[in-house]
C-alpha cells in the first residue's frame, strides 16, 4: 500500500467516522479526530484494512451495535458476505457498513437481501466515501426522526405516513444516514428569499 492509497483511505476513514456520529453512534474523539499520522500507526506495518475496521454502539442504546468492515478483496463475493454474517451473529451485531475497493457481485447483493431479516449489511465503494456528501453546499441539513417524533408529526398534521413526500432509500443522503423504509427525515433548508423552511420525507 503506497502513500497515495494510505492518504485516500484516511479521507474515507474521516467520512466514515463522521457518518457514524451523524447516525447517533458513540465515536470516541480519538477516532473522530485522528490525525494522518495516527491513522498510519493504526494501519500498522502490514497496512491491513482489518486494523481500521471498528465496532461502535448507539449513544442512547449501548446494545445497538454497528460494525464497519474494510474489505481487502478487490470485489465483494458471496463468501465474504457469509463471513460477515457469521461475525455479526457471533458478536450480536445487527448492522454492518462494508467498504469495498471495487464493486459487489450480483449474487453477493442477493446474499445481503437474503440475510436482512436478521442483519442489515450496507455496501459502499471506497470512492463513494471520499467526501462527506452532507457537507456539500447544495445538501440541506437532514435530521432522522425517532419513532416517537414521527408519530407526533403525523398526529400534529393529521396525515398518514403514506401522504408524506418520499425519499428513496437508495438516495445518496439516505444511504449516508442508513435510512430504512418507514423512517422519516426532517429536512431544513435556508434561502435568502424564503428564510428557513422545513419539509419531511418518508423513506421508501
Amino acid at each position: 500500500m503506497d502513500t497515495e492509497e494510505v492518504n485516500r483511505l484516511y479521507r474515507i476513514w474521516r467520512t466514515l467516522t463522521q457518518m457514524m456520529q451523524d447516525r447517533g453512534y458513540e465515536v470516541p474523539d480519538s477516532l473522530l479526530m485522528m490525525s494522518l499520522k495516527g491513522f498510519q500507526q493504526r494501519l500498522g506495518d502490514a497496512k491491513s484494512r482489518e486494523q481500521i475496521s471498528i465496532t461502535l454502539a448507539k449513544t442512547d442504546d449501548p446494545d445497538s451495535k454497528i460494525m464497519t468492515y474494510f474489505a481487502e478483496e478487490a470485489r465483494i463475493t458471496v463468501p465474504i458476505i457469509a463471513n460477515i454474517a457469521q461475525r455479526m451473529h457471533k458478536d450480536s451485531i445487527k448492522r454492518t457498513v462494508m467498504i469495498g475497493k471495487g464493486s459487489i457481485t450480483p449474487s453477493a447483493k442477493q446474499a445481503i437481501v437474503e440475510v436482512q431479516s436478521h442483519f442489515i449489511i450496507e455496501f459502499f465503494e471506497e470512492k463513494e466515501l471520499l467526501m462527506n456528501i452532507t457537507e456539500h453546499e447544495s445538501v440541506p441539513k437532514h435530521i432522522v426522526m425517532t419513532e416517537i417524533e414521527k408519530a407526533a408529526l403525523l398526529k400534529r398534521y393529521r396525515v398518514k405516513e403514506s401522504q408524506l413526500p418520499k425519499i428513496q432509500v437508495t438516495d445518496p443522503v439516505a444511504r449516508y444516514f442508513g435510512l430504512i423504509r418507514g423512517q422519516v427525515v426532517k429536512i431544513i433548508r435556508t434561502s435568502e428569499t424564503a428564510g428557513k423552511y422545513i419539509t419531511y420525507r418518508l423513506a421508501v
